[in-house]
C-alpha cells in the first residue's frame, strides 16, 4: 500500500468531486465569492505561518482544510457552470409561446417502435417578429415515416416549438428518467408529427463524428451482413460498437442475471480487453528502452481509434481516457502509482464533464479497476500456478472477484440483485468475449473481401450463440440471483466502509480496523432488519398511473393483489416495472387479477380473510373502496354510502353531483383511464364543491398506508 502523500491526486479528486456531487444531489450552487475568500484566507495564513516553520508545522491541518475547501467550491462551481439550464440563453428561458425552432441532429436517430429518437441542440427559437440564438439540448421524437428515416447527423431541421419539460415518475420506485436526463444536460422533450418539421440543411456537424458515426454504422452493417441471427447481431452490435436497441429485453435479462451485463456496454472492460492485446502485439517494441515510450504512444493511439469507431460515446472516453493514462504511466515513469494514474484520469474527464460522477457506468467502471488494482496483486499470491492455462485462469478468477467485491456496494443499491454464479459466468464470458471484441473488429475491417467475410462471420455467429447459449443456461438455473428487497444509500456506504476495513485489517492486522468493520456490519445488519420488520407488518394500497388503464394493487405483508386491465398484464415493460417495485418492498406473492374476474370474492393475506369484493365495491381490512367504471343509476338512495375512497375509471359520463347524491367519500381518485377533457372537468367541478380530488396523470400514484 502507499502513503496518502504518495497519490497527489487522489487528494485533489476526493474533494472536487465532493463538490460536484453537492450542486448534483440537492441543486446547492455554493457562491463564487466565498471561494474567493475561502482561496485568499488560505493563501495569506500560509504566508503568515511561512515565517515559523515551528508555527507552519502546527497549524498545517488549517491550511490542509482550506485547500480542500477550496477544491470542494471548485468542483460546485464547475458543476453549475456545466449546466446549460443555469445560463440566460437556454431555450427554456424563451418566453415565446408560439414559433418555431431551429434544431441540429447531435446523433443519428434511433428507430423506435413508433417513432425516431434523436437528440439535438436547440439553435435558434423564432416567434411572429422576433429571432434569438439560443443553447441547449433536447430529445425530439418524430413520428414514423419514410422522410423521418432518412434523417442523419448534423441535419438542421425547423420544428414547432413546443418543447415541454420532462415530467417526473409517477410511480414509487420508478425509474427516474428525468434525473436521468438532467445529469446529461437535457431537460425537456418534444414529438413531432409528420409535416410538422422540414430539413433546412444537411450535414452541418463535425466532420470528425460524422465519419465516427459513418464508420460505426459500417461495422453494424458488416454484422447485419455476415452474421445470419438476428441474436448474435446484436450482441455484436453491443458488443463490438456499444449498439443496444436491437438487443430483446429477455437476453439483456439473462446477461444480467448472469452477473456478466458489463460486455453488452463499450467501457472499461473492452479498452482493457484491447489495451492487453495491443500490448502483446507491440510486445518487441518492450526490448529496447527507447522504444517503450513509442510502444506506449502507439497503443494510446490505437485505443482512441477503436473509441472513435465506436462513436465517442461517453463511457468509452472515460475508458479511453483513464487506460491512456495507464499506457502512458507505465512505459515513462516506472515508479508511477497506479491509485494516482486513476484518480488523475477521473480529475480530467470530471474537468471535462462533472455530471459524469452521477452516470453509473462511470461509477461502476472506477470502483472495479480501483478494486484491481487493490487487490489483484495481493491475490495473485493466494495460488501457485505451473502452467500458461492454470495462470490466465486464476487471473481472470481475481480479478472477477476483486472488480465484483468493489462494486458490491455500487450493484446492490443499484439493481437490487446479487448474481451468485457471477464467478462462473465470467471465467467464461471475458475470454470469449475477447475473441468476439477482436474478430468483430476483424470482420468490420476486411468486410469488402467476401467469401473470407462470409466464413469469418459464421465463426464469429457460432462463437456468439456458444456464448449466449451459456449465458442464458446460467441465467435460467433458480439460485443464479438474489433479489435483495431494500438497500439504501447509507447501506451501501456502510457496506463499502466494511470492505475497505476488513482490507485494512488483512494488511496491517490491527485490531481496531476489525472492530470497527465488525460495527459497521451489525449497524447494517440492523438496518436491514428494521426495514424488513417495517415491511412485514406495513399494509397499502395503491392506484397506479398507467395511461390509459385502471390498475389497483392492495398488499399486505408479503403478499399482494392486483386488479387490472388486460392491457397492463399484456405489457412488458408495465409487469416488469410491477414485479421489480413489489420485489423491492418485500412482496414475493403477487396475485393478478382481471377486473373482470373479480365479482363477488374473498381474498386471504397471511391465512386471514381481508379482502372482499362484491362487484364495484371492495373492502380491503377496514379500508372501503367503491370503482365507478358507468353512469350512476337514476334512483337516488335515501342515505349516501359512507367510503373511504372512490376511484372514477373507463371514463363514465357522469357529474361529480350526481356521483356526491349516492356516496360520502373522504378521496376521489380520477386513474390513467380517463379522458384529459373530462379529468379536466371533473377536477374543476371538484374543487367548486371543494372535495379532495386526486389525479394520479398529474400528481403520480395515489398511495396510502394502512
Amino acid at each position: 500500500m502507499h502513503s496518502y502523500g504518495a497519490v497527489p491526486f487522489v487528494r485533489i479528486v476526493i474533494p472536487f468531486a465532493a463538490g460536484i456531487l453537492i450542486y448534483a444531489l440537492w441543486q446547492i450552487h455554493v457562491s463564487p465569492l466565498l471561494l474567493a475568500i475561502t482561496l485568499a484566507f488560505t493563501i495569506i495564513l500560509q504566508r503568515y505561518l511561512k515565517s515559523n516553520s515551528r508555527r507552519l508545522f502546527r497549524n498545517l491541518p488549517w491550511i490542509g482544510v482550506g485547500l480542500n475547501l477550496c477544491l470542494l467550491f471548485t468542483g460546485n462551481q464547475f458543476a453549475y457552470f456545466k449546466a446549460d439550464i443555469n445560463r440566460a440563453d437556454h431555450f427554456l428561458r424563451d418566453s415565446s409561446e408560439h414559433g418555431n425552432a431551429i434544431v441540429t441532429l447531435l446523433e443519428p436517430p434511433v428507430e423506435k417502435d413508433h417513432s425516431y429518437k434523436a437528440l439535438v441542440s436547440v439553435m435558434y427559437i423564432s416567434g411572429d417578429d422576433s429571432s434569438s440564438s439560443v443553447r441547449g439540448r433536447a430529445i425530439i421524437y418524430f413520428s414514423k415515416d419514410t422522410a423521418a428515416s432518412h434523417l442523419r447527423y448534423g441535419d438542421m431541421v425547423m420544428i414547432p416549438h413546443r418543447f415541454t419539460a420532462v415530467a417526473p415518475p409517477l410511480n414509487p420506485d420508478e425509474f427516474d428518467y428525468r434525473k436521468y436526463l438532467w445529469y446529461q444536460e437535457i431537460y425537456a422533450t418534444e414529438f413531432v408529427k409528420s409535416g410538422d418539421w422540414i430539413k433546412i440543411r444537411a450535414k452541418q456537424g463535425n466532420r470528425l463524428l460524422t465519419l465516427s458515426f459513418w464508420l460505426r454504422d459500417k461495422c453494424r452493417e458488416a454484422f447485419q451482413k455476415y452474421i445470419p441471427a438476428d441474436r448474435e447481431e446484436a450482441v455484436m452490435e453491443a458488443l463490438v460498437v456499444g449498439y443496444r436497441d436491437g438487443m430483446s429485453q429477455e437476453v439483456q435479462q439473462a446477461y444480467a442475471n448472469a452477473g456478466v451485463v458489463h460486455i453488452l456496454a463499450v467501457s472499461g472492460l473492452h479498452v482493457g480487453i484491447l489495451y492487453l492485446v495491443f500490448d502483446r502485439m507491440l510486445f518487441f517494441m518492450r526490448r529496447r528502452k527507447n522504444w517503450k515510450r513509442w510502444q506506449s504512444f502507439f497503443i494510446v493511439v490505437l485505443i482512441w481509434l477503436f473509441a472513435f469507431v465506436t462513436g465517442l460515446s461517453g463511457s468509452v472516453i472515460r475508458a479511453a481516457t483513464m487506460f491512456s493514462l495507464i499506457a502512458l504511466g507505465k512505459n515513462w515513469n516506472r515508479s508511477a502509482n497506479s491509485f494516482n494514474t486513476i484518480a488523475a484520469s477521473a480529475f480530467l474527464i470530471l474537468l471535462w464533464n462533472p455530471f459524469l460522477l452521477m452516470d453509473v457506468g462511470f461509477q461502476l467502471s472506477y470502483a472495479a479497476v480501483i478494486s484491481i488494482s487493490a487487490f489483484v496483486p495481493y491475490m495473485n499470491w493466494w495460488m501457485t500456478r505451473e502452467t500458461r492455462l492454470g495462470d490466465s485462469l486464476w487471473r481472470t478468477t481475481s480479478m472477477s472477484l476483486a472488480a465484483q467485491t468493489g462494486t458490491l456496494p455500487l450493484t446492490l443499491f443499484y439493481f437490487k440483485q446479487f448474481p451468485v454464479l457471477f464467478l462462473l459466468a465470467n471465467i467464461v464470458v471475458i475470454p470469449l468475449s475477447g475473441v468476439l471484441l477482436v474478430g468483430g473488429m476483424i470482420l468490420a475491417i476486411f468486410q469488402w473481401t467476401g467469401m473470407l467475410a462470409a466464413y469469418l462471420g459464421i465463426a464469429i455467429a457460432k462463437l456468439c450463440w456458444l456464448m449466449n447459449a451459456f449465458i442464458l443456461f446460467i441465467s435460467a438455473i433458480p439460485v443464479s440471483v438474489i433479489h435483495i428487497v431494500s438497500f439504501t444509500w447509507w447501506e451501501a456506504a456502510l457496506m463499502l466502509a466494511v470492505i475497505a476495513l476488513l482490507t485494512q485489517y488483512f494488511l496491517y492486522h490491527r485490531r481496531i480496523y476489525f472492530y470497527s468493520s465488525l460495527l459497521c456490519l451489525c449497524i447494517l445488519c440492523i438496518s436491514s432488519s428494521v426495514t424488513r420488520i417495517v415491511q412485514q407488518i406495513s399494509s397499502h394500497v395503491t392506484v397506479y398511473a398507467f395511461r390509459g388503464s385502471s390498475t389497483l394493487e392492495l398488499n399486505n405483508s408479503v403478499n399482494g393483489l392486483l386488479l387490472t386491465d388486460s392491457s397492463v398484464i399484456a405489457d412488458m415493460w408495465r409487469m416488469k416495472y410491477l414485479r421489480q417495485h413489489n420485489q423491492w418492498n418485500g412482496i414475493s406473492n403477487l396475485a393478478m387479477v382481471g377486473w373482470s374476474n373479480n365479482q363477488s370474492k374473498e381474498f386471504q393475506f397471511n391465512g386471514r380473510s381481508s379482502f372482499f369484493t362484491d362487484g364495484p365495491y371492495f373492502q380491503f381490512k377496514d379500508y372501503r373502496i367503491v370503482r365507478i367504471t358507468r353512469p350512476l343509476p337514476t334512483h337516488i338512495a335515501s342515505r349516501r354510502l359512507k367510503l373511504d375512497a372512490v376511484i372514477i375509471s373507463g371514463n363514465p359520463d357522469i357529474t361529480m353531483s350526481q356521483l356526491l347524491k349516492c356516496y360520502d367519500p373522504a378521496q376521489i381518485i380520477l386513474d390513467g383511464s380517463n379522458k384529459f377533457y373530462r379529468t379536466k372537468k371533473w377536477i374543476h367541478e371538484l374543487d367548486t364543491l371543494r372535495i379532495p380530488c386526486h389525479d394520479v396523470m398529474k400528481d403520480g400514484a395515489w398511495l396510502v398506508d394502512l
